[in-house]
């Protein structure tokens, strides 16, 4: 799948960058293991924020500013990723859909980005542009009937908006009969902390959704796409540019980073095995 950024967002929201995460899953109606996951976070992220304090979240304050230069009102259209935060710490419970929505919930509380979740078999064509949307144009949002779009971030298929910010369409939604997945992660404050959130989203749908033949797109900056396994078990940097050839001093070096970002509080065991394979590895280029 391609992505690409439409002259006008490059305007608009000259920082903006995108990475996105492409899956064979295996959706369920309910994970039992996950949700005792969210349950613990949801408790400790109520000790953490407020609905206050979320606002100056990067990626929340830079999502609201993308939508007033585009042309909308963010507290009149919410996008989903500071809705979702300000439910929970309202003291209501995460809406329980199902396991890649629930999944792809908990990874946009954790980062406060709007991440978008389609069914990639439902998107016409075999590419994607992010647009803003146009007047009268045509968008049902999921649960919410027609939604005017019009000054909205939106990603377009072959025939139509797919996504934006606040609410995913209807045509491309995940459901249970769900298979390959494509869940879109957008940075209108910039590349960083992108990796760190797609890292996480992967390993959670490894973990839960039976993921397999993953793969990175990055978009908005210049990008390509990567093999996720080069990720987790290389240490390969992408912030669409390519390195050749480098020495092995920078390869150790690079593969410390990794291990130190995959290897946090959210570090899954596999995970953490790989990385005590890296740190291993380092040993021995240190030791020669």
């Amino acid at each position: 799948m391609k992505i690409t950024v439409s002259e006008e967002i490059r305007k608009a929201c000259p920082d903006f960058a995108g990475m996105a995460v492409s899956a064979s899953v295996r959706n369920t109606a309910y994970s039992e293991a996950l949700w005792k996951n969210i349950d613990e976070f949801t408790r400790l992220y109520r000790e953490k924020y407020t609905v206050d304090s979320i606002k100056d979240m990067p990626a929340i304050r830079a999502t609201r500013e993308a939508y007033k230069k585009c042309g909308k009102d963010p507290s009149r259209y919410r996008p989903s990723g500071e809705a979702l935060c300000r439910r929970i710490l309202r003291g209501l419970p995460l809406y329980q859909i199902d396991t890649l929505v629930d999944l792809i919930n908990v990874v946009s509380i954790r980062y406060g980005y709007s991440i978008g979740g389609f069914d990639a078999q439902k998107i016409q064509g075999d590419s994607l542009e992010l647009g803003i949307g146009k007047a009268g144009e045509p968008y049902e949002g999921i649960g919410r009937g027609d939604l005017n779009i019009e000054g909205m971030p939106v990603y377009r298929d072959a025939i139509g908006g797919i996504g934006t910010p606040t609410s995913d369409h209807e045509r491309t939604k995940l459901g249970l009969e769900t298979t390959e997945l494509l869940a879109i992660i957008n940075g209108y404050s910039g590349k960083e902390g992108l990796e760190e959130a797609a890292a996480y989203m992967v390993e959670q749908l490894k973990e839960y959704a039976s993921a397999t033949e993953i793969q990175i797109i990055t978009f908005g900056g210049g990008g390509q796409s990567m093999d996720i396994e080069k990720i987790l078990t290389q240490g390969v940097v992408f912030k669409g540019e390519r390195k050749t050839n480098p020495a092995k001093e920078d390869k150790v070096k690079t593969k410390a980073k990794k291990k130190t970002y995959i290897t946090g509080l959210h570090g899954s065991g596999a995970a953490k095995m790989k990385a005590e394979i890296r740190k291993k590895r380092a040993n021995r280029h240190k030791n020669k």
